[in-house]
């Protein structure tokens, strides 16, 4: 049965010396000297070693000054075909190995001779079986002193070994392709070492050299996008809390500064005993079909925005086309008589038209300046002092017929002051009071208050007038929309979608309940200043 000759050699070298009081290098002498170069007879056979040696897996053999071969066991025939006493004796050169590979066994030899340091070579040789690939380890024996009598070798056939680092290579070489033709990273933590392993595409993914990357958890996290690392970093957390698979989107920053979108799954490892092993993690980079999705929405988007666009503009030119018509044909009625007091009501039908239009393009102005841009102004605005000035000017400009405005301000003072444009404001409560104030009847009225929860100023307006059909509500802040299909009703359909422009620039909100026949409450919510919110808190 083949034996690992190194340690078990050793071994038994050693105990022999110590069973005699030598040193090792006395008994390889005294080995030496009853080798079958030096007994050529059949008493070879005695030699205490020989038996281990022959039986051996490797090829043990050793050279003199001269690079002579003194000794080499039986397993060289299985390779080269030459028994061991064809080859004792003789330099490498004089055997039938090429003249090349013959040189360079020697060189390695000679090497030894001259540093008294250790060498290896690897090798192929052509044997009877095939072609075998062979590591040799190459050693000096030292006599007294400081010469080295002797340089032994031992080799060793790894042909297989080398047969499976070449297949692990090949299966490396084919995922590092599958993954380039996928765009699928890899990712280990070793979480008892803390050590990770990347593979060459997720580095390419989070454009780093595989070559000088060096990985690490924090690394890793530092590439995250800012905006995406705590969600991140919350979804590891829960895998490992819970030993469960996660799946993530998320955004990675590279070196250069440029932006990739990933798709991460994570999966953790559990111990005999249940704790975090390692996580293991891949990455698809999706940031093309991020960018395609991102393009579909635009595309959808703006689709949405000329059709809104479209239709803006069709209700805009209706509303026009009214007035414009009736001052046409008053005009063309004021041409066609003499009479001054028809003449006079013809010119004075087409100045409320006049003013209609003018009307109207101020609200359009309003409209797309609100829906373009952002804050003009962030000043402090007393919300009270405010709706309570715009209420007492409404209510001392009410038209005949019109019901009355009623503000209380019992729960105004102390009430915080908010940050916010005090036009856009102002337009937006005159926008809802304009509204209450056309279809609430002359003995209804309009309650007004300012009031304040743990978040929010809280404005409240309020008409006993006709209401709105519940199907109507959801449509009331839709441009230029009216109860009637015909724009019987008074206004322009503009009022209520300011308003909440208007609002929603202060990141407030505004509700609408109504009944019919009972009347309407608006209700606008106003975003305290995050200080107050937290000192609150």
């Amino acid at each position: 049965m083949a034996t690992d000759i190194s340690p078990h050699l050793l071994r038994r070298l050693q105990q022999r010396a110590d069973e005699t009081g030598c040193t090792l290098d006395d008994l390889l002498a005294q080995w030496l000297d009853e080798s079958p170069i030096h007994t050529p007879s059949d008493e070879s056979s005695n030699i205490p070693y020989k038996e281990v040696l022959d039986h051996a897996q490797d090829v043990i053999a050793l050279y003199d000054r001269n690079l002579r071969n003194v000794y080499i066991n039986s397993p060289i025939q299985g390779i080269t075909g030459m028994a061991p006493e064809q080859i004792a004796g003789k330099k490498t050169a004089d055997l039938s190995i090429s003249e090349q590979r013959a040189k360079r066994w020697e060189a390695v030899i000679a090497s030894v001779f001259e540093t008294h340091e250790d060498r290896t070579l690897e090798f192929e040789f052509q044997a009877a079986d095939g072609k075998h690939s062979f590591e040799a380890f190459l050693s000096p024996i030292f006599g007294t002193g400081e010469d080295v009598l002797y340089v032994m070798s031992i080799t060793r056939d790894i042909t297989e070994r080398k047969k499976a680092e070449a297949e692990l290579r090949e299966s490396e070489i084919r995922l590092a392709l599958s993954q380039a033709i996928a765009h699928i990273g890899y990712w280990e933590w070793n979480i008892q070492t803390g050590e990770s392993i990347w593979s060459d595409e997720f580095c390419r993914i989070v454009g780093v050299n595989p070559e000088t990357a060096q990985p690490s958890l924090e690394l890793g996290r530092s590439m995250i996008h800012p905006d995406d690392r705590e969600r991140a970093q919350a979804a590891v957390r829960e895998s490992l809390e819970a030993g469960k698979p996660y799946r993530i989107e998320k955004r990675i920053v590279r070196p250069d500064g440029t932006i990739r979108w990933v798709l991460s799954d994570g999966r953790v490892t559990l111990d005999d005993e249940g704790r975090p092993l390692k996580l293991t993690r891949t990455f698809l980079d999706i940031t093309e079909r991020k960018e395609d999705q991102q393009k579909a929405l635009d595309a959808a988007l703006e689709k949405i925005r000329v059709n809104i666009s479209t239709g803006f503009i069709r209700d805009a030119a209706h509303e026009f086309r009214s007035p414009l018509t009736l001052i046409n044909t008053q005009s063309y009625l004021m041409s066609r008589t003499d009479q001054r007091e028809k003449r006079q009501k013809y010119a004075d039908n087409m100045m409320l038209q006049v003013e209609r239009i003018i009307r109207l393009v101020q609200m359009l102005t309003r409209i797309v300046e609100l829906e373009t841009s952002t804050l003009r102004r962030n000043t402090v605005i007393d919300v009270p002092s405010l709706v309570g000035m715009l209420c007492q000017q409404m209510k001392l400009s009410r038209k005949p017929g019109q019901p009355d405005i009623v503000f209380h301000d019992d729960a105004s003072p102390g009430l915080p002051p908010i940050q916010g444009d005090p036009d856009y404001l102002t337009d937006a409560f005159r926008q809802v009071l304009d509204n209450a104030l056309r279809f609430t009847p002359a003995d209804g009225v309009i309650t007004v208050r300012v009031t304040q929860d743990e978040r929010n100023i809280i404005v409240t307006i309020e008409d006993t007038g006709m209401g709105i059909p519940e199907w109507a509500v959801q449509h009331i802040f839709q441009s230029f929309w009216r109860h009637d299909e015909a724009h019987q009703t008074p206004g322009f359909g503009l009022g209520l979608p300011i308003a909440r422009r208007a609002i929603h620039l202060h990141d407030g909100k505004i509700f609408v309940q109504s009944q019919e026949s009972k009347g309407t409450l608006v209700t606008i919510h106003l975003p305290l200043p995050l200080t107050l919110v937290a000192e609150d808190g």
